[in-house]
């Protein structure tokens, strides 16, 4: 289980994460994973994840990926 720090700092960064994409503000939302991911290597750097957590939002990150990926609408520096 994540420390409160940990978790609430995770959850924020992908609410916002979120709430771009919903309003389809896709360069914000992309601004915001990134923010996510230097979040979780921040504090798995500080050795503060534990594995388990570690390899379920390494999946999360990586679904997230993929979205940016996959969305052929989408190109980074480039807004609508």
């Amino acid at each position: 289980m994540l420390s409160r720090k940990v978790r609430d700092a995770l959850e924020e960064a992908e609410y916002e994460m979120n709430l771009n994409l919903e309003n389809n503000y896709k360069e914000l939302a992309y601004e915001n994973f990134l923010d996510y991911v230097k979040i979780l290597k921040k504090f798995k750097d500080q050795g503060l994840i534990k594995e388990k957590d570690l390899v379920k939002l390494e999946k999360k990150v990586s679904d997230y990926k993929e979205w940016f990926v996959e969305d052929e609408n989408f190109e980074r520096g480039k807004k609508e």
